[in-house]
């Protein structure tokens, strides 16, 4: 018997689902530009939850972390030591400014990675900036993080552009604590 979809059999329940289906969620999961990463998510030789212990559960808790590269912005905050990543990218369907209003309004810390370029998020509150372009980033993720990144920074298309503001944003959130410690 042939069939015209394939299926693939969907755990705990024994039942089976569409390879279509399994690939319809995973990209509107990547449509929506937001992950979420599990405390003991290694990014270099540091796990995230570590700036847990250098600043405290009630700092890391209200922090919203930014990277603005003009036309992709990043932002990360922590939930019950869960680190949420979510994305903005020119052209999309969301306003700049409603996305951004919507995550800075519940947190009252911005640590920022400025690299030269963006939107310059202006803030008075800002409890951490860090200045650097990418070179001195590059030195930094390696020096505190044990960090050598893969290929070239600086992607070209949108794609890489939204990837390296993911990888970006980890290097923010693990350096952030590893100066803590210091």
């Amino acid at each position: 018997m042939m069939r015209s979809e394939k299926t693939v059999a969907a755990a705990g329940n024994g039942g089976r689902r569409s390879v279509s289906a399994i690939l319809a969620r995973r990209q509107a999961r990547k449509a929506r530009r937001r992950q979420v990463f599990p405390p003991d998510f290694v990014h270099g030789e540091v796990e995230l939850a570590a700036i847990y212990d250098e600043l405290g559960a009630d700092w890391v808790e209200r922090a919203l972390f930014v990277v603005d590269e003009g036309d992709v912005t990043t932002v990360a905050y922590f939930d019950d030591y869960f680190l949420v990543v979510d994305q903005w990218q020119a052209g999309g369907t969301k306003d700049w400014h409603c996305w951004w209003e919507k995550h800075r309004r519940k947190r009252d810390r911005l640590v920022i990675l400025e690299l030269g370029q963006g939107r310059r998020v202006e803030n008075t509150e800002v409890a951490v900036k860090i200045a650097v372009d990418r070179d001195r980033l590059g030195e930094l993720e390696q020096g505190l993080l044990g960090l050598v990144r893969d290929g070239v920074i600086g992607g070209r298309t949108a794609e890489d552009r939204l990837r390296q503001g993911q990888v970006d944003i980890l290097s923010l959130v693990t350096m952030t604590g590893a100066l803590a410690a210091r």
